[in-house]
């Protein structure tokens, strides 16, 4: 999985580097809270899997096509109802983690000092049942972004043969870069100036591309390893 994202990030670099700009630049001027990242999150996504997939490639004459290999139009907004899906499960599970260990009392999220153990730890315990709900439905991602039928029965087919082998390649992927990155937002000294708050900004960008190549990679194996057996 690393072998393959890597490759495609190396061939596709210009849509990577356009991405950052272009996020860094709109969350600056918007002040969007994450909206425009979480957007190009999906876009990330939904072209990996093309990349992967279909084979096509994104030079700097052109780093976000929106026409496909095939000569047809890459579903954006196919993909993105799809990709909202999952991201308001994935929500509600960790928002559900946070809440056991808050009722619980193991971590007091009104306390400063506690505030990032907290969120660390509340990561760690909804990645699994992250991985799960991708893994047992997430193929329907790249099937979408090929344009192929999408189908929760085919996907939920696809998820138990190919659980085993994509529930750790999730896990110790985006999964263990999640929560080092969490980790590392919370530690750097990066302040409240123009120039700490754009380096937050840099790194935080660079991690979402990193979690969404990986997790794509991912889906776009599985979806492959039982479409193409």
């Amino acid at each position: 999985m690393f072998a393959l994202a890597l490759a495609i990030l190396k061939r596709n670099i210009a849509l990577f580097a356009v991405v950052l700009l272009a996020v860094v630049m709109l969350e600056s001027i918007m002040q969007a809270v994450g909206l425009v990242s979480l957007a190009f999150a999906a876009l990330v996504m939904l072209y990996t899997h093309r990349m992967i997939q279909m084979g096509e490639t994104h030079p700097w004459s052109d780093p976000l096509s929106t026409k496909g290999i095939d000569g047809r139009n890459v579903p954006i907004f196919r993909y993105a109802l799809l990709f909202a899906g999952f991201f308001i499960l994935t929500m509600l599970t960790v928002t559900g983690a946070f809440m056991v260990l808050s009722v619980t009392g193991f971590v007091d999220f009104e306390d400063p000092n506690t505030q990032a153990l907290g969120t660390l730890l509340g990561l760690a315990l909804a990645l699994p049942a992250v991985g799960l709900v991708f893994g047992l439905f997430g193929t329907v991602l790249p099937a979408s972004a090929e344009r192929s039928k999408v189908s929760l029965r085919r996907a939920l087919s696809q998820g138990r043969a190919t659980l085993g082998t994509f529930l750790p390649r999730f896990l110790i992927g985006p999964g263990l870069l999640t929560l080092a990155g969490t980790a590392l937002m919370a530690v750097l000294p990066f302040g409240t100036g123009l120039i700490g708050t754009t380096l937050a900004l840099i790194l935080s960008t660079l991690l979402m591309e990193a979690v969404a190549l990986l997790t794509a990679t991912a889906l776009s194996l599985a979806y492959t390893e039982t479409e193409r057996a």
